[in-house]
């Protein structure tokens, strides 16, 4: 498992982390299509401007955030003959549609 670019181990993992928003998270096992998602985390009630000081000041115990998350991993599929064939006729009429001429010269540079 790896989560933003770092290494987690083998899963179940646990990570800590200290502020919210959006992991990149990737799952990666033998027998199993490589899945990368984007896992968005937001912040709890707690944790906005308005509570923030008394939440963090005044309650007198520790207010942990535990995220459980759980995903469904796909086996490896092999593509048919047919697939592989389509894909690569579609890749061959991609390589033989010529590109756009580029424009030279100074008006060329400022897109003219």
């Amino acid at each position: 498992m790896i989560v933003n670019g770092e290494s987690l181990g083998l899963a179940p993992a646990s990570h800590n982390y200290y502020y919210y928003g959006n992991r990149e998270i990737t799952l990666i096992k033998e027998g199993y299509e490589t899945k990368t998602l984007i896992q968005p985390i937001k912040a709890p009630w707690w944790d906005n401007y308005l509570t923030e000081f008394f939440t963090e000041n005044l309650v007198p115990w520790v207010i942990r955030d535990e995220r459980e998350f759980t995903y469904k991993m796909e086996p490896v599929r092999t593509p048919t003959q047919e697939e592989v064939q389509a894909r690569a006729e579609a890749l061959r009429s991609e390589a033989q549609v010529l590109p756009p001429p580029r424009r030279g010269g100074l008006l060329g540079f400022f897109g003219f």
